[in-house]
């Protein structure tokens, strides 16, 4: 079976996306950032809690739950559309 450039782009973004896959710099990072925004995520939403510290900075919960569920969303789409590489 030939293999297509979209073939090679979600066997390359599989690869990138799965944990630990190759083990290349991109790789490690992309891993580094998810796990890094769910810890600011929990945190976010911990403080959130906190009157004095939601009532000094209300804008940024927002602003923090919109781009971060714009950023999960974006990788769960190119995860489902990869999976088949």
């Amino acid at each position: 079976m030939k293999i297509t450039s979209i073939s090679r782009i979600q066997l390359k973004v599989h690869q990138l996306l799965e944990v630990g896959q190759t083990g290349a710099f991109w790789d490690k990072a992309l891993d580094f950032f998810i796990i890094s925004l769910i810890v600011v995520n929990t945190a976010a939403q911990i403080l959130e809690t906190v009157g004095p510290v939601y009532d000094a900075i209300p804008w940024f919960f927002p602003i923090l739950e919109i781009a971060s569920m714009m950023i999960f969303t974006v990788e769960y789409v190119l995860r489902i559309w990869s999976c088949t590489a």
